[in-house]
């Protein structure tokens, strides 16, 4: 299933979600996932946040060979992010970086309050160098 996200409707939703979330607190849902993407100069940036359980089924360390490589599944699927988020070529986008924080799967520098809120994540940060970022007028996910 591919999705295409128009950046300035995608700012739009973003914006209208963005205050009562905030006021609301951090929640962690199962079912819900967060991107956020900035554009500036010839950088385009993605922040992904998902619990574990959308990805994976469950958010926990995984407990056996199976889950261990459903675990590497993912992983590699999201450090391939230019094959997830395929950037409008007006663009001229290349993926810069991949970096994946998760205390459960012990990825990266995670969120210490991760551990202590029993709910576990994976967050993502994707850069691309752009050509001109400015154009790119949608992401296909």
């Amino acid at each position: 299933m591919t999705f295409r996200i128009s950046l300035t409707c995608l700012g739009a939703l973003l914006c209208a979600c963005i205050a009562p979330a905030h006021a609301a607190g951090h929640a962690h849902q199962h079912g819900v996932a967060k991107l956020d993407v900035a554009v500036e100069g010839t950088q385009l940036t993605l922040q992904l946040e998902s619990p574990l359980d959308n990805l994976l089924g469950f958010e926990r360390a995984p407990r056996n060979a199976a889950e261990r490589q459903a675990v590497d599944a993912v992983v590699a699927q999201l450090k391939a992010a230019d094959q997830l988020f395929k950037v409008d070529p007006a663009a001229g986008c290349k993926l810069d970086k991949v970096e994946l924080n998760s205390a459960v799967l012990k990825l990266g520098t995670p969120d210490p309050a991760e551990a202590k809120d029993g709910h576990a994540d994976i967050d993502g940060d994707v850069s691309f160098t752009c050509a001109d970022a400015g154009k790119a007028s949608y992401i296909d996910v």
